[in-house]
């Protein structure tokens, strides 16, 4: 079962086939689903790199190296869409996963939290009602 900020099951089953295969040289890398959950916790809970819990990797080298994956995450889903990785579309996807984020926080509803996502972001990100 996944943590408040981190990926489900069946949303890793969804995306672990875009991101790209660890690479035979240098250090050997960090899990992908680890890494994510990293970059979900920071975009969800609003906090700096620096604060990155030590679940998500060894402090402070852990928040350069999840934004370090980000980025490169970033530019591969830009690519795959047929964007320019220029300014412009980079800032559209970090606009698109802040407000992902910001519709993933529970709402407090009389007393229940319950999440709220806009139609627009379930319609992008293919969400079940």
């Amino acid at each position: 079962m996944a943590g408040r900020y981190e990926i489900s099951d069946n949303g890793w089953a969804l995306i672990e086939d875009i991101v790209s295969p660890p690479q035979r040289t240098g250090r050997p890398r960090r899990d992908d689903r680890q890494v994510l959950n990293g970059i979900f916790w920071i975009l969800c809970s609003g906090a700096k790199w620096r604060d990155l819990p030590e679940r998500y990797g060894h402090p402070p080298m852990a928040g350069l190296f999840v934004k370090v994956r980000f980025d490169d995450f970033s530019l591969t889903t830009l690519e795959s869409r047929g964007l320019t990785p220029d300014a412009e579309s980079y800032t559209r996807l970090l606009e698109q996963a802040w407000a992902w984020a910001r519709a993933r926080r529970p709402v407090c509803l009389l007393g229940v939290g319950v999440r709220l996502v806009p139609e627009e972001a379930r319609q992008q990100l293919a969400l079940p009602l």
